[in-house]
């Protein structure tokens, strides 16, 4: 099931920068489809959180695994999913106040520690890849890859 039409289980219909709170699109690098999501947080309140514990970029998809990874000098969680018998990478990162996180916790601590600091919301954002491991995970991480360099992701 495409990432673009997969219910994301996300808590972030809050205030946007943009017009959209969210943005999906779907771009083809070297034969395979990489699929984005992205939400900006202006201000974030219960159950509106970056780091939410309802936040699920993944869906009802299993997670087999997680790793981090750093690609062209931005650090992002890597999942490999598994969707009935279907492989898949999803890379996260999260951005608080031009600081960069893979972990949801850690990006919502700074949160609430900038805003504490500045009595200010920092502005934050997620954002998701994904791609099928078709015919393998190694094609479908050159692919993110390139498509990172190419000022894919924001």
């Amino acid at each position: 099931m495409p990432f673009l039409n997969r219910r994301i289980v996300l808590n972030a219909g809050i205030s946007a920068l943009s017009a959209v709170p969210t943005a999906a699109t779907s771009t083809e690098c070297d034969g395979v489809n990489v699929e984005t999501y992205s939400a900006w947080y202006r201000e974030q309140y219960m159950r509106k959180k970056l780091g939410g514990a309802g936040n699920r970029l993944q869906g009802e998809t299993m997670v087999v695994s997680s790793e981090v990874e750093t690609v062209n000098g931005r650090p992002f969680q890597v999942l490999q999913l598994e969707d009935r018998g279907q492989p898949a990478l999803l890379w996260i990162s999260y951005r608080v106040a031009e600081r960069e996180f893979t972990n949801p916790m850690a990006a919502q601590f700074w949160y609430s520690f900038k805003t504490m600091l500045t009595l200010r919301s920092p502005v934050s954002l997620v954002v998701a890849a994904r791609a099928q491991c078709a015919p393998d995970c190694g094609r479908a991480r050159a692919a993110f890859e390139q498509f990172a360099n190419e000022g894919g992701i924001p």
